[in-house]
């Protein structure tokens, strides 16, 4: 296995730099809600393809064919889906809250579609949207009876780490940088729908502004960003995964529960300390909602909360990588 030293590749950063992957933060885990952690699993493994570990009564963690290989090849910038069951969801999503899927071909995209329309009450999907071209991909979206949106899409060659390469859409620099593609290699999960080119890509937000929340990403957070279409742009950590924050201006901006959130992960609590201090700091220049003490976290060590000017919420936190890591080698033993 491939030590984390000899694993660090290189990335570009949006801004016409190549830079050390984990020089930028670790966006590692995505949070959401089911009231049915049965019948979630069954629709995540079954149709999305995630290995799903259910690690605590009412918890259940998941990950895609992308961070499985990561994880097993010792690599650092996996992203993973912990799932909280709850007798009541109290802010559901909107369409530009979602989790996207990326498979091989528009073929693959219809596929989905018929089978999720087919097994629409096994899988618990309340709505299924038509197919269509749209945003540069052909794709359609879905709705679950949690409150939650998916997007399974055909992206025709296009990345986000193409979309980090290319620079920002539209400027003097668009296309001029130095293009750097990281291998995608994924490992193979058992899925009965999605085939085995399927992998998650991206979640989606709101933003009032694309452009005014860029620094805060930047420069408090250690993120990446690049404005990879007009009304939109791409965050994203060292990794491959990014979200996807379209422009809605203040009034269409959706409130967000601190139970979907995005986390990022730091080495240990002095790092954590020192980030907490940078976000405190920030907190009146960029319009900061909220920003809690650091305490202890859901998944094993520290961490705090934060929500943005956008009602988008953050933890950064100390949790251990090893111990997300074995939690799923633990459930292959």
């Amino acid at each position: 296995m491939a030590t984390h030293a000899e694993a660090i590749g290189k990335v570009a950063n949006g801004r016409g730099a190549v830079v050390q992957s984990d020089s930028l933060a670790h966006l590692g885990i995505g949070t959401l809600q089911t009231l049915d952690l049965k019948r979630a699993r069954h629709c995540y493994e079954s149709y999305f393809g995630l290995e799903c570990v259910e690690y605590a009564p009412g918890r259940m963690l998941c990950r895609d064919r992308r961070s499985k290989y990561l994880m097993e090849q010792g690599r650092r910038n996996f992203f993973v889906l912990d799932v909280h069951e709850t007798d009541e969801i109290a802010v559901t999503q909107g369409m530009t809250n979602h989790w996207g899927f990326s498979v091989a071909g528009e073929d693959e995209v219809r596929h989905a579609r018929e089978a999720a329309v087919e097994r629409q009450e096994e899988l618990g999907f309340a709505v299924i949207h038509p197919a269509l071209n749209i945003h540069g991909s052909y794709s359609f979206y879905m709705y679950d009876v949690d409150g939650n949106w998916w997007e399974v899409e055909y992206r025709k060659g296009s990345t986000n780490d193409l979309f980090f390469s290319r620079g920002d859409w539209n400027s003097d620099s668009y296309c001029k940088h130095e293009v750097v593609e990281p291998e995608l290699t994924i490992a193979h999960t058992e899925c009965e729908v999605l085939g085995d080119e399927a992998f998650m890509t991206h979640g989606t937000t709101s933003v009032i502004d694309c452009q005014a929340s860029r620094p805060f990403y930047e420069d408090v957070l250690g993120l990446r960003t690049v404005t990879h279409v007009r009304p939109s742009h791409c965050f994203a950590g060292g990794g491959d995964f990014g979200v996807i924050g379209v422009s809605a201006g203040e009034k269409k901006i959706l409130d967000q529960s601190p139970s979907n959130r995005f986390v990022l992960l730091v080495d240990d609590d002095e790092q954590l300390e020192k980030q907490h201090e940078r976000v405190i700091a920030s907190r009146g220049e960029y319009g900061l909602l909220s920003v809690s003490d650091i305490d202890e976290s859901d998944l094993g060590g520290r961490g705090f909360l934060l929500r943005t000017r956008d009602r988008i919420w953050f933890e950064v936190a100390s949790t251990p990588r090893a111990s997300l890591v074995e939690i799923f080698d633990g459930a292959g033993a």
